[in-house]
């Protein structure tokens, strides 16, 4: 028994869980099979999103909607984070039912996919999302900074990059405060524990009874895996920090929220391109040490 859930695990490890959730369509098969991770990401984020409207945008945007069009009806599928039967079983095996209680909505767990990766490329991409992702897929663009923007797309549907978090609109919320960058809603939660009279952080009330559930700061970084996000204080680091050159890991901790960067910022770029590298990094990180959990729960559970 042990070797099967040792081999089961291993799969774990660089497991892609969008491949979980395509529906009975002829055409899914093919999603899986795509070996070009950028190119699934894209063909991924143009199905599972509503058409671009241009009352929306300051440009035309014409090519994007033409894009989404032409892309949109190829695939029929849903956001992993919580559609995912695996991602279901590990969220009831790794954390504690009284934790999942703000979570559940019927009989599934409510996930999020914590490190974003459509907003920084928004923000990197300034011609719009859609209309990048048809030329890539086309042939016709390189992008910039691609190794380090792959380097995370590869992995962001991989285990380290998902979490429980509550049913009654957490993501939503947690997008428009914190511009869907994990480092700024972790700082955030640290607030709310530390300060709970911050403005910054007042938008977690909402949620307090998930919060509540695990009691401190220090029981929520520990029960939800996110030790390598945090440094040895326990303070968030911040993704836009440079790497470090060894490692490619975050080097410094948050002071304040970032949000997403001024295009008037002569660095922002370049902090995009830390912020790919430390997530990554993080990812990875994070994925090892649930791992490590599920081989220990599994192991009670079967001896």
């Amino acid at each position: 028994m042990k070797k099967l859930i040792n081999e089961l695990l291993d799969i774990l490890r660089g497991y892609d869980f969008s491949n979980d959730i395509c529906v009975c369509a002829k055409n899914n098969a093919d999603f899986i099979r795509m070996t070009d991770v950028m190119e699934k990401f894209f063909v991924y984020k143009i199905s599972i999103s509503n058409k671009p409207k241009q009352e929306d945008y300051k440009t035309p945007i014409q090519e994007s909607i033409d894009t989404w069009e032409e892309f949109d009806n190829k695939f029929e599928l849903i956001d992993p984070d919580s559609n995912s039967k695996k991602l279901q079983l590990i969220y009831r095996i790794l954390w504690d039912e009284k934790l999942l209680n703000t979570c559940e909505k019927g009989k599934r767990i409510c996930g999020d996919t914590i490190n974003s990766v459509a907003n920084a490329l928004s923000s990197l991409w300034e011609n719009g999302p859609y209309t990048q992702y048809k030329k890539y897929i086309t042939g016709k663009d390189e992008l910039l900074y691609i190794d380090e923007v792959e380097s995370l797309v590869k992995i962001y549907h991989t285990l380290g990059n998902f979490m429980p978090v509550p049913h009654n609109d957490f993501n939503r919320t947690k997008n428009w405060k914190t511009s869907d960058f994990f480092d700024d809603t972790l700082f955030c939660i640290y607030q709310w524990y530390s300060n709970k009279s911050l403005t910054e952080c007042e938008w977690l009330n909402e949620f307090s009874g998930w919060l509540n559930a695990f009691g401190s700061w220090e029981a929520f970084v520990m029960q939800n895996f996110l030790e390598d996000f945090v440094d040895e204080n326990l303070l968030p680091l911040d993704l836009f920090s440079t790497p470090d050159s060894n490692q490619k890991a975050p080097t410094k901790s948050l002071e304040a929220s970032h949000g997403m960067p001024n295009k008037k910022d002569e660095f922002k770029d370049v902090k995009l391109k830390n912020f790919f590298e430390n997530a990554a990094y993080c990812i990875n990180k994070r994925t090892e040490r649930m791992i490590d959990a599920l081989h220990k729960r599994l192991d009670e559970l079967f001896n």
